[in-house]
């Protein structure tokens, strides 16, 4: 079998499409099928069940992508150790994370990072915490950023960082001219939030609830970005983790307030990995440098 089969499985098992996977890949669909289908009549047994809504893995193909996962995986530790031979710091860093620290952590980070390493290539996806932590247990990533602390038997924790939450609005905002707010001075203003499956969400309903505030959501998103463009649109507010905003703080785009720590309770931001994961020396160094980017801030 080719590698390239192993490449084109596992992109469609990722992405649930031949289609997306064709076009990530930068190959035809046809291609892909094609690879599909040897590799079914290579182990004589159906690996994906063809749905209306995608491709997904039966038994046989979950078994089958676990396999290859860990064969690519050891090509990777092969290339990066024939690199450590030469000298040379090169391959694939890949990764799941929050929105939130895209911005003011990560890219950055990256950016820097391949000044000193050009034959380094990032390979990263945005999602919410779960789906970070479900990349990094099924070894889909070198790691992951996420906005939970959830014990799990298959995830190592490597650190944690401290995330308080800020008011971000408009600059035309009646409350602007305020440094540090309570939350029930929001009560009487619209707000825009980020939907249920972030975790600012759930602790901002939480506190809702046992102190019985009453909070006029007008807007639901997914996308911290969206989120931004529409409290300025609209010269409204909304409630964000604090290094989403730091751009804004910088820039002045937005005006930013504090929340006491007494009003909404701390959270914590998480750096993981995939327990007894091997890393290469490009991802080990690049986890390190995360690290004091964010102790410097």
């Amino acid at each position: 079998m080719q590698v390239s089969s192993f490449m084109y499985f596992l992109a469609v098992a990722d992405t649930g499409s031949v289609r997306k996977a064709a076009a990530n890949l930068h190959v035809s669909a046809s291609a892909i099928s094609r690879q599909i289908k040897n590799l079914e009549y290579s182990f004589k047994a159906t690996l994906f069940e063809r749905r209306i809504s995608g491709m997904v893995l039966t038994e046989e193909g979950q078994i089958i992508a676990q396999h290859m996962r860990r064969t690519m995986r050891e090509m990777e530790l092969a290339e990066a150790k024939v690199n450590d031979i030469k000298g040379l710091l090169s391959g694939t860093i890949s990764f799941a994370s929050i929105e939130g620290v895209i911005s003011s952590w990560l890219l950055p980070t990256m950016d820097d990072f391949q000044q000193h390493h050009p034959n380094i290539h990032f390979d990263g996806r945005i999602s919410a915490s779960e789906a970070v932590y479900q990349a990094v247990a099924a070894d889909q990533v070198d790691f992951g950023i996420a906005m939970q602390d959830i014990p799990r038997p298959d995830i190592e924790i490597i650190e944690k960082f401290e995330t308080g939450f800020k008011v971000a609005m408009s600059p035309n905002h009646p409350l602007a001219n305020s440094n540090s707010l309570t939350l029930t001075q929001l009560t009487p203003y619209p707000l825009s939030m980020l939907n249920e499956n972030f975790l600012t969400r759930q602790i901002l309903n939480s506190i809702a609830i046992q102190r019985q505030l009453n909070f006029t959501i007008i807007c639901n998103v997914d996308h911290i970005g969206m989120l931004k463009s529409f409290v300025l649109e609209s010269n409204g507010l909304t409630i964000l983790p604090d290094y989403a905003v730091t751009e804004e703080i910088k820039n002045g785009s937005m005006h930013i307030a504090d929340i006491n720590q007494q009003e909404m309770p701390h959270s914590v931001t998480v750096l993981c990995v995939k327990k007894e994961r091997r890393m290469t020396k490009a991802a080990d160094k690049f986890l390190n440098i995360i690290r004091q980017v964010h102790y410097g801030r």
